[in-house]
């Protein structure tokens, strides 16, 4: 599963800030959206999301509020890097 917090630290300009951000965690479980994007949308969403890898999400670890069937299809997240996640503290605030 993935947890989702304020722990992606991140250089704005000349301010240190967290942003909210998803971390791999065990046994963890997190609401998110699904939506279809062309290649050209996928691809401008990885230049505006570059300080993050976009990962595959297995179908199977997906369950949808209701009982319609997920179609096959590759179903992404957009994680950061290890060395990136960090609480929030003095040096990194939460401004949002």
């Amino acid at each position: 599963g993935y947890q989702r917090g304020w722990f992606l630290k991140g250089p704005v300009a000349k301010y240190s800030i967290t942003f909210l951000g998803v971390r791999p965690a065990a046994n963890q479980r997190m609401n998110g959206v699904i939506f279809n994007l062309s290649d050209n949308e996928l691809l401008a969403i990885d230049r505006r999301e570059k300080r993050y890898c976009r990962q595959l999400v297995e179908l199977n670890s997906i369950q949808p509020l209701t009982n319609a069937p997920l179609r096959q299809a590759q179903y992404w997240i957009y994680v950061p890097e290890a060395e990136q996640i960090a609480l929030a503290n003095k040096q990194y605030p939460i401004i949002q």
